[in-house]
Protein backbone atom coordinates (compact mmCIF):
# COMPACT_ATOMS: atom_id res chain seq x y z
CA UNK A 1 0.00 0.00 0.00
CA UNK A 2 1.65 3.41 -1.15
CA UNK A 3 1.15 6.40 1.64
CA UNK A 4 3.41 9.36 0.45
CA UNK A 5 6.17 7.10 -1.37
CA UNK A 6 6.18 4.68 1.72
CA UNK A 7 4.82 1.33 0.85
CA UNK A 8 3.55 -0.59 4.10
CA UNK A 9 2.97 -4.39 4.26
CA UNK A 10 1.95 -4.75 7.50
CA UNK A 11 -1.05 -2.73 6.41
CA UNK A 12 -4.41 -4.02 5.04
CA UNK A 13 -6.22 -1.90 3.00
CA UNK A 14 -10.00 -1.41 1.61
CA UNK A 15 -9.90 -0.25 -1.96
CA UNK A 16 -12.78 1.06 -4.18
CA UNK A 17 -11.82 1.49 -7.82
CA UNK A 18 -13.15 5.12 -9.50
CA UNK A 19 -11.69 4.50 -12.87
CA UNK A 20 -13.82 1.67 -14.36
CA UNK A 21 -12.23 -1.20 -12.41
CA UNK A 22 -9.17 -1.19 -13.89
CA UNK A 23 -6.02 -1.17 -11.60
CA UNK A 24 -3.64 1.90 -11.25
CA UNK A 25 -1.11 1.77 -13.24
CA UNK A 26 2.12 2.77 -11.66
CA UNK A 27 5.53 2.78 -13.70
CA UNK A 28 8.35 0.03 -11.89
CA UNK A 29 11.67 0.02 -12.04
CA UNK A 30 13.71 -3.01 -13.02
CA UNK A 31 13.62 -4.18 -9.67
CA UNK A 32 10.25 -4.75 -9.17
CA UNK A 33 9.29 -2.59 -6.90
CA UNK A 34 7.43 0.56 -8.01
CA UNK A 35 8.95 3.60 -8.39
CA UNK A 36 7.92 6.47 -5.86
CA UNK A 37 10.61 9.44 -6.88
CA UNK A 38 11.69 10.25 -10.62
CA UNK A 39 14.19 13.09 -10.55
CA UNK A 40 17.07 14.55 -12.45
CA UNK A 41 19.99 15.39 -10.91
CA UNK A 42 22.82 17.87 -12.16
CA UNK A 43 26.36 16.49 -12.65
CA UNK A 44 27.69 19.92 -11.41
CA UNK A 45 25.68 19.34 -8.12
CA UNK A 46 27.97 20.22 -4.65
CA UNK A 47 28.58 17.93 -1.94
CA UNK A 48 25.58 18.39 0.71
CA UNK A 49 23.63 19.27 -2.39
CA UNK A 50 19.54 18.44 -1.89
CA UNK A 51 18.87 16.07 -4.19
CA UNK A 52 14.83 15.22 -3.24
CA UNK A 53 12.95 15.42 -0.32
CA UNK A 54 11.49 12.02 0.66
CA UNK A 55 8.48 11.71 2.87
CA UNK A 56 8.71 9.19 5.32
CA UNK A 57 6.14 9.48 7.44
CA UNK A 58 1.92 8.29 7.19
CA UNK A 59 -1.49 8.19 8.22
CA UNK A 60 -0.24 5.26 10.52
CA UNK A 61 2.91 6.56 11.83
CA UNK A 62 3.63 6.84 15.46
CA UNK A 63 7.10 7.90 15.08
CA UNK A 64 9.46 10.35 14.55
CA UNK A 65 12.21 7.97 14.82
CA UNK A 66 12.47 5.78 11.83
CA UNK A 67 15.34 3.95 10.81
CA UNK A 68 16.07 4.52 6.78
CA UNK A 69 18.24 2.25 4.70
CA UNK A 70 19.59 2.47 1.46
CA UNK A 71 19.37 -1.44 0.47
CA UNK A 72 20.33 -0.86 -3.18
CA UNK A 73 21.79 1.72 -6.06
CA UNK A 74 24.33 3.58 -3.87
CA UNK A 75 27.53 1.00 -4.28
CA UNK A 76 29.40 4.26 -4.86
CA UNK A 77 28.17 6.07 -1.60
CA UNK A 78 27.18 9.13 -3.88
CA UNK A 79 24.31 9.77 -1.74
CA UNK A 80 22.97 10.31 1.98
CA UNK A 81 20.12 10.61 3.94
CA UNK A 82 19.46 13.65 6.57
CA UNK A 83 17.54 14.69 8.66
CA UNK A 84 15.32 17.69 7.14
CA UNK A 85 16.81 20.27 9.82
CA UNK A 86 17.31 24.17 9.16
CA UNK A 87 20.90 23.13 10.08
CA UNK A 88 21.21 20.58 7.28
CA UNK A 89 19.17 22.89 4.58
CA UNK A 90 21.27 25.19 4.94
CA UNK A 91 24.77 23.20 4.99
CA UNK A 92 22.78 22.14 1.00
CA UNK A 93 23.08 25.10 -0.15
CA UNK A 94 25.55 26.03 -3.24
CA UNK A 95 29.00 27.13 -1.59
CA UNK A 96 30.52 30.40 -2.77
CA UNK A 97 33.49 29.89 -5.33
CA UNK A 98 36.70 30.39 -3.97
CA UNK A 99 38.51 33.39 -5.63
CA UNK A 100 40.88 33.19 -8.43
CA UNK A 101 44.34 33.60 -7.95
CA UNK A 102 45.31 36.71 -10.10
CA UNK A 103 48.71 37.76 -11.20
CA UNK A 104 49.69 41.24 -12.84
CA UNK A 105 52.66 41.35 -15.25
CA UNK A 106 53.81 44.12 -17.12
CA UNK A 107 50.20 45.61 -17.21
CA UNK A 108 48.44 41.77 -17.77
CA UNK A 109 46.28 40.51 -15.59
CA UNK A 110 45.60 36.79 -15.56
CA UNK A 111 44.63 33.90 -13.54
CA UNK A 112 47.25 31.53 -12.33
CA UNK A 113 47.23 27.96 -11.98
CA UNK A 114 48.07 25.93 -8.83
CA UNK A 115 50.70 23.20 -9.86
CA UNK A 116 49.73 21.58 -6.85
CA UNK A 117 45.98 20.24 -8.16
CA UNK A 118 45.15 17.02 -5.88
CA UNK A 119 44.77 13.75 -6.98
CA UNK A 120 41.32 12.96 -6.72
CA UNK A 121 41.36 9.46 -5.14
CA UNK A 122 38.89 6.32 -7.10
CA UNK A 123 35.29 6.43 -5.83
CA UNK A 124 35.45 3.16 -3.51
CA UNK A 125 33.02 0.54 -4.37
CA UNK A 126 32.03 -0.56 -0.76
CA UNK A 127 29.48 -3.49 -0.61
CA UNK A 128 26.59 -3.46 1.51
CA UNK A 129 23.86 -1.41 2.81
CA UNK A 130 23.89 2.31 4.95
CA UNK A 131 21.36 2.96 7.75
CA UNK A 132 20.43 6.39 8.91
CA UNK A 133 18.43 7.05 11.61
CA UNK A 134 16.50 10.21 11.79
CA UNK A 135 14.16 12.27 13.85
CA UNK A 136 12.14 13.97 11.37
CA UNK A 137 9.14 13.09 8.82
CA UNK A 138 11.03 14.11 5.85
CA UNK A 139 15.06 13.55 5.20
CA UNK A 140 16.91 14.87 2.82
CA UNK A 141 18.61 12.60 -0.10
CA UNK A 142 21.90 14.66 -0.53
CA UNK A 143 25.06 14.27 -2.64
CA UNK A 144 28.00 12.79 -0.77
CA UNK A 145 30.36 12.54 -3.43
CA UNK A 146 30.16 13.92 -6.65
CA UNK A 147 28.20 12.07 -9.75
CA UNK A 148 30.03 11.97 -13.17
CA UNK A 149 27.42 11.46 -15.93
CA UNK A 150 29.96 9.60 -18.16
CA UNK A 151 30.48 6.53 -15.94
CA UNK A 152 26.82 6.32 -14.75
CA UNK A 153 23.52 8.40 -16.46
CA UNK A 154 20.69 6.81 -13.48
CA UNK A 155 21.04 5.82 -10.52
CA UNK A 156 17.89 3.72 -9.19
CA UNK A 157 17.87 3.83 -4.91
CA UNK A 158 16.24 0.89 -2.92
CA UNK A 159 15.22 2.33 0.73
CA UNK A 160 13.66 0.74 3.56
CA UNK A 161 11.67 2.67 6.50
CA UNK A 162 11.11 1.56 9.54
CA UNK A 163 9.14 3.05 11.87
CA UNK A 164 10.18 1.90 15.11
CA UNK A 165 7.08 3.77 16.98
CA UNK A 166 4.28 1.39 15.55
CA UNK A 167 3.87 -2.16 17.31
CA UNK A 168 5.21 -4.29 15.50
CA UNK A 169 7.42 -2.07 14.30
CA UNK A 170 6.14 -1.04 10.28
CA UNK A 171 8.67 -1.17 7.12
CA UNK A 172 7.94 0.04 3.86
CA UNK A 173 10.11 0.44 0.79
CA UNK A 174 10.83 3.64 -1.27
CA UNK A 175 11.98 3.55 -5.15
CA UNK A 176 14.02 6.70 -6.40
CA UNK A 177 15.36 7.12 -9.61
CA UNK A 178 17.61 9.68 -10.49
CA UNK A 179 18.74 10.83 -13.73
CA UNK A 180 22.28 12.32 -14.31
CA UNK A 181 22.62 15.44 -16.46
CA UNK A 182 25.40 16.18 -18.07
CA UNK A 183 27.05 19.43 -18.19
CA UNK A 184 28.97 21.27 -20.69
CA UNK A 185 32.21 20.86 -20.95
CA UNK A 186 33.68 24.15 -22.32
CA UNK A 187 37.49 25.24 -22.99
CA UNK A 188 38.61 28.72 -23.20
Amino acid sequence: MEITGTTFSSQVIDSSANDGGSRRRRSADVSGYPLDYETTIREDLHVNGTVQIIVVTDIFSTGPSYNVTILKGNEARHFTIKDDTPDNRLAAAAPSPAPLPWMTVEGLSFVTCDDDTPTPSPDLNIAGTESFEVTTTTVLLSIDSEVDYEIAQEYTLILDVQDYGASPPRTGTVVIKLRAQAQGEGFI
